[in-house]
C-alpha cells in the first residue's frame, strides 16, 4: 500500500518539476521584454503580466476562449478570483505601459537577431506575413477597420449538390490586419532554422 503512495508522490514531483522548468524557460524567453516594462511598471505589475501570459498559454484554445474573470482566476487560486481580476484590470488600465513599448522591444530583438545572423555569415532569408483576423460582431475595438472576408470566399466556392453564383463583389467584414514578419537564416542549402516572429 506504502508502494503505491511512493509512486503517487514521485509522480507529482517530477510534473511539479517539469513545470517549475518550463515557468522557468518561459521567464528566460521573456526577459527582454520584462526588463523594459520594469523600467515604466511596478514590480507587481509586470509579475502579473508573466503569469497573464502563462494563463494564456496553458489555457487558450479554440472551445475556451478568455476573458478578464477567467485570466484572473487562472493567475491567482479560483477562489481569488475577484482579486486576480482587480490586479488584471490594474496592469491593462495603467497609462504608464502601452503596446507601443512590446512592440518597440520585440523588433529591437529581432534586430540584433538579424546583426548576429550578418556577422556570423548566414544567409538570411525574410517572410513577410500579412494576416488578417476577421471580427464581425465587435465595433469598438482599437484597430478594427474592413478586410476581405476568407469565409465569405470560401463559402462561395462551387460545391456538389449546391449552386453558388460565381464570382461578384467580395464580402467586407471588420476586422484587424496584422502585419508582420519571420526571419530565417539558411545553414544549408536545404535546411532552415532559427525562426524569430515578431
Amino acid at each position: 500500500m506504502s508502494i503505491q503512495y511512493d509512486t503517487a508522490k514521485a509522480g507529482q514531483q517530477i510534473g511539479e518539476e517539469k513545470s517549475q522548468e518550463l515557468a522557468n524557460q518561459l521567464e528566460e524567453y521573456l526577459n527582454p521584454l520584462l526588463m523594459g516594462l520594469d523600467a515604466y511598471l511596478d514590480k507587481r505589475l509586470v509579475r502579473t503580466f508573466v503569469q497573464a501570459v502563462a494563463a494564456i498559454i496553458i489555457f487558450r484554445n479554440q472551445e475556451q476562449g478568455l476573458n478578464l474573470s477567467e485570466l484572473g482566476s487562472y493567475i491567482t487560486q479560483p477562489s481569488q478570483a475577484p482579486a486576480g481580476t482587480k490586479r488584471m484590470d490594474r496592469l491593462i488600465q495603467s497609462p504608464k505601459w502601452s503596446k507601443e513599448l512590446i512592440d518597440e522591444l520585440l523588433i529591437q530583438k529581432a534586430n540584433e537577431q538579424k546583426q548576429r545572423m550578418e556577422a556570423a555569415g548566414e544567409q538570411i532569408l525574410y517572410i513577410w506575413d500579412g494576416s488578417v483576423i476577421e471580427n464581425p460582431y465587435s465595433e469598438h475595438i482599437d484597430g478594427m477597420c474592413a478586410v476581405v472576408s476568407s469565409t465569405a470566399k470560401n463559402l462561395r466556392k462551387a460545391k456538389k449538390g449546391a449552386f453558388n453564383q460565381p464570382g461578384g463583389r467580395p464580402t467586407v467584414v471588420l476586422g484587424t490586419e496584422l502585419i508582420g514578419g519571420i526571419l530565417l537564416v539558411q545553414r544549408h542549402e536545404s535546411c532552415l532554422t532559427g525562426t524569430i516572429r515578431f
